[in-house]
Order: C-alpha cells, then sequence, then structure tokens
C-alpha cells in the first residue's frame, strides 16, 4: 500500500453475550456463522470498519488485523490481555469484517464495566508489518448490556434465569451458573448477596434448590487457613426469626462434619438438680468421718442439709452436685464460665463454694471456680461465681461442692437450704 490507511469505524456490536433480537427474534452479522440454540457463544465479538487510504480512497485487499485492548484513549502502558489476530480479512471497497478476541486473547475478566478502548493496527498485500491506526476506537455497550456492568439494575416480573449446560468444564467455583467473586477487605462486602424488601411474607433473599439425590441447595466455602472466617452467614434481625435455618421431614435438617463444627458465641446455660446432691468425707475414702447430717430433697426441688440430732457441734460438712455436662458439644470445646447459686442458711453459714474436677489421678482434683466467701442468710437469696479470662475448659468428671459450717449455737435446727444451681458455659475461652 503506498497510503497509509485509516479507519472509519460505522458500527461496533458489543460483546457477543449480548444480543439485540430484531422483530423477527434473530440477528446476523456480515461474516459471523449462524448459531444454534445449543451452542456456546464464546469469547469473540464483530467488528466492522472502513478502510481507506491516506488519500480517502478505499481499499480492496486481504488484509491481516492486529487488535488490541486498552484501558485509556492514549497511554502506552495499561494494555488488557494480550493481542487479537485475525489474518487473512477481506476488504472490500474498504469495508470488512472482523471476529475479535474469539481465542479469548482478552482475557475472562477484560470486561468487568470499566471503559475499554480498541487499537487495530493492520498490513495488507505483501506487506511485512503492521500499520497502527490511531486513534483508538471506544468500546460501548449495546443498550441490553449495560443490564450486566457493575451497579447495574435489573427490574421485571419473572425469573432471572441463568444455566450452566456444560458440567465438568469447571469454573472459578466447579460447575457454577453464577459465581461471586470480590477482592474488598470490606467487613461489609459479599461475593453474592441478596435482600428482601418486603415487610411480610415468607420470603427468602437467597435460595438454593437441589433436585439430585445427592448435593446441596445452597454450599459455602471459607478456604483462608486462618483467620474467622465463615462459609455461611445467616442473619435475622426478628426475635422469630431464624439466621440460618433447616427443615426434613424424613431426614436431618441440619448436618455439619469436621473439627468444631457447630460454634455459637451465645452461652450455654445447665440447670443442675440439688436433689443429687451427696455427703463426702474430708478426705480420702477409707477415712470414716462423715458428718452427722441427714439430706432431705425438698418439693420445691431443693434439698436441705441439716445436722442430725445429737450431732457434736462444731463440724464442717463436704456436700457435693455431680455435674453431667460436655466437655465438647457439638465438635467445641466448652468452658466454664459462671456459677449461681440460691440458697438459705439460717442457722450455719457456707464457708467454700467451688466447682471442681478430678486431676487424672486417684487422689487429686482441681478448681474451675473458688469462693471462700461466708454466706448466710435468713431469707432466699442468690450468689453468683464468675471465672476470669481466660476460661478453664471441662475436660474430666466435675462436681459442685460446698463446704458448711455447722456451729451448733442457737436454736435448732441447724441446715442449709440449696435451691438452684445455674452453670454458665460457653463455646469461647476468653
Amino acid at each position: 500500500m503506498k497510503n497509509k490507511p485509516s479507519i472509519k469505524t460505522y458500527l461496533l456490536v458489543a460483546l457477543s453475550m449480548i444480543a439485540l433480537l430484531s422483530s423477527s427474534g434473530s440477528v446476523s452479522a456480515q461474516g459471523v456463522w449462524p448459531l444454534s440454540p445449543q451452542d456456546s457463544l464464546g469469547t469473540g465479538f464483530t467488528y466492522q470498519g472502513r478502510l481507506e487510504d491516506s488519500s480517502g480512497s478505499s481499499i480492496t485487499a486481504t488484509c491481516d488485523f492486529s487488535f488490541s485492548l486498552w484501558d485509556s484513549l492514549s497511554s502506552t502502558t495499561g494494555q488488557v490481555g494480550a493481542d487479537s489476530l485475525v489474518t487473512g480479512v477481506s476488504v472490500v471497497e474498504g469495508y470488512f469484517v472482523a471476529q475479535v478476541n474469539a481465542g479469548d486473547e482478552f482475557y475472562l475478566d477484560a470486561f468487568t464495566g470499566e471503559a475499554r478502548w480498541l487499537e487495530v493496527a493492520v498490513k495488507c498485500g505483501s506487506e511485512t508489518t503492521y500499520t497502527t491506526l490511531s486513534p483508538r476506537q471506544p468500546l460501548s455497550a449495546a443498550p441490553y448490556a449495560l443490564s450486566l456492568r457493575p451497579g447495574a439494575h435489573i427490574e421485571g416480573e419473572d425469573n432471572l434465569v441463568v444455566e450452566n449446560t456444560s458440567p465438568g468444564t469447571g469454573g472459578y467455583i466447579g460447575d457454577s451458573a453464577i459465581v461471586g467473586r470480590i477482592w474488598s477487605s470490606d467487613n461489609n462486602s459479599f461475593a453474592v448477596g441478596g435482600f428482601v424488601e418486603a415487610s411480610s411474607g415468607v420470603t427468602t433473599a437467597i435460595y438454593g434448590k437441589n433436585e439430585s439425590d445427592a448435593g446441596a441447595g445452597v454450599t459455602g466455602y471459607s478456604l483462608a487457613q486462618t483467620g474467622e472466617t465463615i462459609g455461611v452467614y445467616g442473619v435475622s434481625a426478628s426475635d422469630e426469626g431464624y439466621g440460618v435455618a433447616g427443615s426434613n421431614s424424613n431426614g436431618i435438617a441440619i448436618a455439619a462434619e469436621g473439627s468444631g463444627i457447630i460454634y455459637s458465641t451465645a452461652d450455654t446455660v445447665l440447670y443442675i438438680s440439688p436433689h443429687e446432691m451427696v455427703l463426702r468425707n474430708s478426705g480420702d475414702l477409707w477415712v470414716p468421718d462423715l458428718p452427722d447430717v441427714i439430706l432431705y430433697p425438698m418439693e420445691s426441688g431443693g434439698v436441705r442439709a441439716q445436722a442430725a440430732s445429737g450431732a457434736s457441734f462444731p463440724f464442717t460438712a463436704y456436700l457435693s452436685i455431680p455435674i453431667s455436662t460436655y466437655g465438647t458439644l457439638l465438635g467445641s470445646q466448652m468452658y466454664v464460665k459462671s456459677l449461681e447459686i440460691c440458697y438459705t442458711s439460717p442457722t450455719s453459714t457456707i464457708d467454700v463454694t467451688a466447682m471442681m474436677k478430678n486431676d487424672g489421678t486417684t487422689t487429686g482434683y482441681s478448681f474451675y471456680l473458688f469462693d471462700d466467701t461466708d454466706y448466710h442468710t435468713t431469707n432466699y437469696d442468690c450468689y453468683t461465681l464468675t471465672a476470669t479470662a481466660p476460661y478453664t475448659p471441662i475436660d474430666n468428671s466435675s462436681w459442685v461442692q460446698f463446704n458448711v459450717n455447722y456451729v451448733g449455737s442457737g436454736i435448732p435446727p441447724f441446715y442449709v437450704e440449696i435451691y438452684t444451681v445455674k452453670l454458665t458455659l460457653t463455646e469461647e475461652s476468653s
């Protein structure tokens, strides 16, 4: 070519995944082969233009084109992807059509809503080097393609359906119809989000359905190896709602597997029956020094520990209530947080309250909680022992113990009554 070519773009069709349907319900483009309903559209898009030499004469020749994608009009940096080469293009009286990016040269994430410019270089006939045409051509979307740009809004009376008809092809997340990906580190960042504005009715922000005999309606993965990561997270602002709920009339509603599988920041409360109270001696089992105390279970659910008539005062009785609880609950370690006691002791004194455990030996023990405050009251009252963080994990047989001092002064009977033993556990270590 003797004169430098130039290009006049008269039609630019956006990404081939968006097509504007004509009244007949089909589209066609010069130089583009027809697609069957089951074919994937691919990554290519059609570029049509007119090629002239510097004198304004239309070019008729067989030409090779090199298309490159850029993030600005003129910067020499910021190319997106690689060059898309289209060879052997027939140019007739200046007019040509080329299928650009047919091999995904611009890469999958080239068109995510940011402005893009197309740079065209051409060589025709026997030419050996490309001539870059100027200026770069801005890419604009077909009108309905705008509904897929970031921040776009789609509204209608029917469903938006996205299907993946090629199982086994994989992708960002296996065989997925819709994939959300986000790079933001903001606290309120969601790859896929759902929101229901209706103030009544049984509504669902995100719904998953699986008709296979194996699989899941909704699956969440958190791939980070450290940090408090969450695969699936649910929130309900209603006091009658559920953050995450499951229902199954013939099987398992919610299932989990792994280690530390179900975790809650909410406390777990265990009420221990005083009717389980027993007397123990002050030392080894073979020393017969059990005090002369009688235990009376009461109709109220409490128990009275009363010194027997003729007992030798003063003495201390050791009263124990065994605790049946979990060291781990649904896979999560449990820790002792607090112990609340409700009681009366008009004629005796509780001088030690403790929650204890065996330490793995035949005679040893250790404390979860210990309080040597004297408690003495003629009326119903409660007190609480609160653990200091980090909390102690439950890892052995445990019990609540009261050391009761029977002085024997005053008018008998001499007793203490225990009504409520409330143990609060937590899955948080501090």
